[in-house]
């Protein structure tokens, strides 16, 4: 069998576009939802909502991986590195939680930042740790034996997936960077967000760079594109949605490296990229409700009136022209629409 990087027009990767106008357009409007909500919120809440959803994503994108972390250990070195807690807040933590933390903040505090190798080996020993089955940390892997992902059950060893060697990492990697920066708002060939990130995803995964942690960097490179359409920090949760879907994740991921063809791929991701978006809201809507001083267990709608449409429609606005400063006449580019939102959207039961 060949794998997509052994085949003539990688890394060219095919998908429809058209099919995924409707999902990007949606991701925009939720996207924009969420961010207009959160600014809604006090500065204690909004706190509260970053450090949850941050533990949150740590937890399940290493849960993903098969690694359990503690949820206080994480959120404590979070509120450290976010300086909302004395340097020894988080003497508790190990290095595996408070290396997740440093990874979620750093990709936080620079996602306008283009892509280096560099960020890549800043990050890898956050989700890392030195073994003796892992020696090279913080930088791409050199070894000569195959890079497998393989699987075990019952002593019957299975294997889903062969990354390219590693003496064609870098080179793979350096066309890597530069598809990932020209792909960005601004860049030379900028694609829709939901789009880019899921391509970033599988690109990113088959050339499988390094010995270990290829999995929480990939998530994080999806989150970083992500956020990088929006054009501001947005707490996305994407690997709380995965880790529910894990074994669709790793069952798309297979079938799709198997060939140039990532359709089926980009629906997977796009959805999940959805219903991380809807997670986040709900989050924010508890903090806006508890602004409100509303009850548990009644029915009734948040009016976040006229502050929240100005916050909404400024963010869209401002969506809006960086769309059509950087549009070019390519099949792949999305035009943005604006759309149309009832005042009072915000109904909990």
């Amino acid at each position: 069998m060949k794998w997509n990087w052994q085949q003539k027009n990688w890394p060219e990767l095919a998908y429809n576009a058209s099919a995924l106008t409707e999902l990007e357009e949606r991701f925009i409007a939720e996207s924009s939802k969420l961010i207009g909500a959160s600014s809604m919120i006090t500065e204690e809440q909004e706190q509260r909502f970053t450090i949850d959803l941050m533990s949150e994503e740590a937890l399940k994108s290493s849960k993903i991986e098969g690694e359990m972390l503690s949820r206080d250990s994480v959120a404590s070195s979070l509120l450290r590195q976010l300086g909302l807690a004395p340097e020894y807040s988080d003497h508790r933590a190990n290095d595996k939680e408070k290396g997740i933390a440093a990874l979620m903040v750093d990709n936080c505090r620079a996602f306008n930042q283009s892509l280096t190798h560099e960020m890549m080996f800043k990050w890898h020993p956050c989700v890392v740790t030195k073994s003796f089955l892992i020696r090279d940390i913080g930088k791409y892997r050199t070894s000569s034996e195959p890079m497998q992902v393989v699987s075990d059950y019952e002593g019957e060893q299975k294997v889903h997936f062969i990354a390219p060697p590693s003496t064609q990492v870098l080179e793979e990697m350096d066309t890597f960077v530069k598809w990932y920066n020209d792909t960005a708002p601004g860049g030379n060939n900028p694609l829709p967000p939901l789009t880019r990130a899921g391509v970033a995803h599988i690109y990113f995964l088959t050339i499988h760079p390094f010995e270990d942690g290829n999995g929480r960097i990939g998530r994080a490179l999806s989150e970083k594109a992500l956020t990088q359409s929006l054009g501001r920090p947005a707490l996305i949760a994407l690997s709380h949605v995965i880790e529910k879907t894990r074994p669709e994740y790793y069952r798309q991921l297979e079938w799709n490296q198997k060939g140039l063809d990532i359709d089926s791929w980009l629906s997977y991701f796009s959805s999940a990229s959805l219903d991380a978006v809807d997670h986040s809201q709900k989050l924010v809507k508890l903090g806006a409700l508890t602004k409100t001083g509303q009850l548990k267990g009644t029915r009734y709608w948040l009016n976040l009136g006229k502050a929240f449409e100005s916050e909404k429609n400024q963010h869209l606005a401002e969506l809006k022209e960086r769309s059509e400063q950087r549009e070019r006449p390519r099949e792949r580019a999305l035009k943005i629409y604006i759309v149309i939102f009832q005042k009072n959207f915000l109904t909990v039961s």
